[in-house]
């Protein structure tokens, strides 16, 4: 790019900018500035899952930036009903924020998120949560958003080799360069040895059967939720959450279903996808319920014992960590990423972020009598998460 258009473009006057709600005729623009800023391509039948198939707004909670005719800022959100509480509250979360690399330092991101907060003063939605990264956590501190902790993911490195390039921060100091040097060179026969170890002595309760489902039995889920509902703020798993929440036609999905004496006890969806860059990615997306005792931690024994042999090619498996105990996550080889070694991975790190639509009323960080700030209030797991 020339000094001159540079020149040019920082001298573009606000007023330029005509920043405004969503329409559908906006589409194919706001997908054309996701490949640009994303480097990645998104088809229009994600694009109806994400945001036009959300089973909580009326509307599309969209806002764009247009410049002679042409997207060039686009402040999408998520809608969630959240359980605060004895309470259920309609909540939005941002989700692929973009804006156009010529347009940037204008402003855009702000403006549209404060149009977004505007919108919604005097309709349904009470809170908006997301989960910044540290480049992006100033602007939205700027905004009204105050932290609430961080989350946690528990990584199974299967096979290093291809994740180093992908995964390792380029700001990590020598020392780190070298370990993961260590680690893409000898580090695949390594991780195989220490997850067999793992798997050998993990507990996998034999008089609990597992069933598999390449579909997500919505009604069934639910049902499984209702029967330990969580005290802390969490997205309500109602049969609409289960059919919009884990359909996203970039995942290849399937549910496991753990029964003992004809009873289903547990299920987990797994889903996995490869990236860009050939490293491919299994998540247990959904742990169901979100809570139990020992029958409940037995069913997810054997189903993680079925799971795992099922997907031993991908080279990463992860499950966040709000939901099953640390120790029965560490058993089977996972490590949590705010520990060693992990936490060096400083691109991966998130911080729960929350802000209530009217952030000048003290009483309103409050819901139900339980602080919207407090982390030990808050349970998060994928399907709370943007995560494609």
């Amino acid at each position: 790019m020339s000094n001159s258009t540079v020149a040019d473009e920082q001298s573009t006057p606000k007023d330029s900018y005509e920043i405004r709600p969503y329409e559908r005729a906006d589409r194919d623009g706001v997908l054309k500035l996701d490949r640009i800023v994303w480097s990645r391509r998104r088809s229009p039948e994600w694009f109806a899952w994400k945001y036009e198939q959300n089973p909580y707004v009326s509307d599309l909670p969209i806002h764009v930036a247009e410049y002679e005719g042409e997207i060039v800022g686009a402040r999408p959100l998520l809608a969630f009903r959240l359980r605060v509480g004895d309470s259920t509250q309609i909540a939005l979360q941002p989700a692929d924020t973009m804006v156009h690399p010529d347009h940037r330092g204008r402003g855009l991101f702000t403006r549209m998120t404060e149009q977004a907060i505007e919108r919604y003063a005097d309709r349904e939605p009470t809170l908006f949560f997301n989960f910044p990264n540290r480049q992006a956590q100033p602007g939205y501190e700027k905004l009204g958003w105050r932290e609430a902790g961080t989350r946690t993911t528990y990584y199974r490195i299967q096979n290093p080799e291809p994740l180093v390039s992908s995964l390792v921060d380029e700001r990590l100091d020598r020392y780190a360069d070298v370990a993961s040097g260590v680690a893409g060179s000898v580090g695949s026969t390594l991780a195989s040895g220490f997850n067999a170890v793992h798997d050998w002595f993990a507990d996998d309760r034999s008089h609990v059967s597992v069933r598999r489902r390449d579909d997500v039995p919505a009604e069934l889920l639910a049902s499984l939720y209702r029967r330990a509902i969580p005290e802390k703020i969490h997205a309500v798993r109602d049969e609409a959450f289960y059919r919009w929440r884990f359909a996203s036609p970039v995942w290849d999905r399937k549910t496991y279903l753990a029964e003992e004496d004809g009873d289903i006890v547990a299920a987990v969806i797994v889903r996995t996808r490869t990236n860009t860059d050939g490293v491919r990615w299994t998540q247990v997306a959904e742990v169901v319920p979100l809570g139990g005792g020992r029958r409940w931690l037995d069913a997810l024994a054997r189903l993680f014992g079925q799971l795992l042999s099922d997907h031993r090619r991908s080279h990463i498996v992860t499950v966040p960590g709000s939901v099953l105990p640390h120790e029965f996550l560490t058993a089977r080889g996972f490590r949590p990423n705010d520990r060693l070694p992990l936490s060096r991975l400083k691109s991966y790190h998130r911080t729960i972020a929350v802000r209530p639509i009217d952030d000048l009323d003290p009483e309103s960080w409050r819901i139900d009598g339980v602080s919207l700030t407090d982390p030990s209030n808050w349970l998060v797991s994928y399907g709370e998460r943007d995560t494609t």
